[in-house]
């Protein structure tokens, strides 16, 4: 934990502690040119997440305007650093990713020109303007739109890099969540999954019929791959996945998703050369074997299987489960089992040990928790069916809810963990403690 030191009044500088090791940060833009290497890359992603900036005047460096409708989520895993975020510049919206550095010259320092994942890049964000800044372009070869964050700061970088340094791990009402009531709390956090549900099913009705086959798809895929499986789900045809039999429905998802070539069976995948293998925007780092892009794709497929989730029958079913709150059924239903090639394989051509390929009990329950029941309160089903379903399935872990205390943790079911992300993403990620109600009475407002 770094502790800053305030003894020392030059505002140019910022000296934290490191253990017993004294550090200088520089917290001054450096002369043009020179690009910045002491202040962390963690900061400048804090400031665009936390959106700390004076909105109403922000350009990029080539003179557009630039209106933030969503910052995106923070990635944490390969890729870029912020994904679905939604951009205004100049007359057009932009829908994509944002990559933050601290200095122009990172984008090719970082190897991004070569990496095809960054073709969906939509800005880039840089705390200080170099001689690279406003000439970066994307693998394709496209020029990348740019800001530059110091001249939009609302405070001194100085009090940013303070704040972000003496800022708690913990959320601000832990230390007195005892004076906000374990009834309170939980009232609260119920109220959040509702909600959840509430705008999710209005979600669906902006996605058209296939919303139930996307919202699999980026359940499925979360968090690395979640976009990527969402728009190679809306260029699939759902009629006609479920009129294929399991093998070339798993080679049409394959091709189409780039990670087979078209003349390419799976059985002679293994012999393609270097040459013949493409280019995909799916990313592979830090995902477990279980989740790789290859085998979540087929599995996705797979639910077009009659009877199961997207099969015939399988989105009236649903509903029907739902009201007569059938949850084991809903499970069931998830199941995908891909064809016997991915028993010894995780990705197309790579052999590996045995294993199931099908879907883990874990995350049929999220495919029930944000696609199924989602989709059911906007086909109609009862609000209160809907909880009740939410109630039977078993919490997610994940890295916003083991963000909370115990204190807001001990009721184990989906909905409490539901209602979690969303107080998470509604009042704790962006700050709005006093017009939460936990917070509110932790706080003593």
């Amino acid at each position: 934990m770094l502790e800053p030191y305030i003894g020392e009044a030059n505002l140019s500088h910022l000296y934290l502690f490191d253990n017993d090791d004294l550090l200088r940060v520089t917290t001054s833009e450096p002369p043009h040119g020179m690009a910045p290497t002491v202040v962390p890359e963690a900061v400048v992603q804090d400031l665009w997440r936390m959106q700390t900036i004076r909105h109403g005047s922000l350009r990029t460096t080539g003179g557009k305007p630039l209106t933030v409708l969503d910052p995106g989520r923070l990635n944490t895993a390969d890729g870029p650093d912020f994904t679905a975020a939604h951009l205004r510049i100049g007359p057009e919206e932009w829908r994509g990713d944002i990559e933050v550095h601290t200095s122009s010259a990172e984008w090719s320092r970082h190897g991004h020109p070569a990496d095809p994942r960054y073709n969906a890049v939509i800005l880039h964000v840089t705390l200080n303007a170099d001689l690279m800044t406003g000439t970066l372009r994307r693998p394709d070869g496209t020029l990348l739109p740019e800001i530059v964050l110091t001249p939009h700061l609302t405070r001194r970088l100085h009090n940013h890099l303070l704040h972000f340094f003496e800022r708690p791990s913990e959320l601000p009402c832990a230390w007195t969540l005892d004076a906000s009531g374990a009834e309170n709390r939980a009232l609260w956090v119920r109220t959040m999954a509702q909600r959840r549900l509430l705008r999710k099913a209005r979600e669906v009705e902006t996605l058209g019929p296939n919303a139930l086959a996307l919202l699999a798809a980026r359940t499925l895929g979360a968090p690395t791959n979640a976009d990527a499986l969402e728009t190679l789900a809306v260029r699939m045809n759902p009629d006609e996945l479920r009129r294929m039999l399991p093998l070339a429905r798993e080679r049409a998802v394959l091709i189409a998703a780039g990670l087979l070539p078209p003349s390419a069976t799976l059985q002679t995948a293994a012999e393609l050369t270097a040459s013949e293998r493409l280019a995909t925007p799916w990313r592979y780092g830090g995902v477990r074997p279980a989740g790789t892009p290859d085998l979540r794709i087929v599995q996705w497929a797979g639910l077009f299987t009659p009877g199961r989730l997207l099969g015939y029958g399988g989105i009236d079913y649903v509903l029907e489960r739902v009201r007569a709150r059938d949850v084991s059924a809903l499970i069931e239903a998830a199941s995908a089992q891909p064809t016997d090639y991915w028993h010894a394989h995780y990705r197309v051509g790579r052999v590996s040990k045995p294993h199931s390929p099908d879907v883990g009990v874990s995350v049929r329950e999220r495919l029930i928790a944000n696609a199924a029941l989602p989709f059911a309160l906007a086909a109609g089903a009862d609000v209160d069916d809907v909880l009740a379903c939410l109630d039977a399935l078993k919490p997610e872990s994940d890295a916003h809810t083991r963000r909370f205390p115990t204190a807001f943790t001990q009721q184990q079911t989906a909905t409490h963990t539901q209602g979690l992300h969303e107080l998470h993403r509604r009042y704790c990620a962006p700050g709005r403690c006093l017009s939460c109600a936990v917070g509110k009475a932790a706080l003593g407002a």
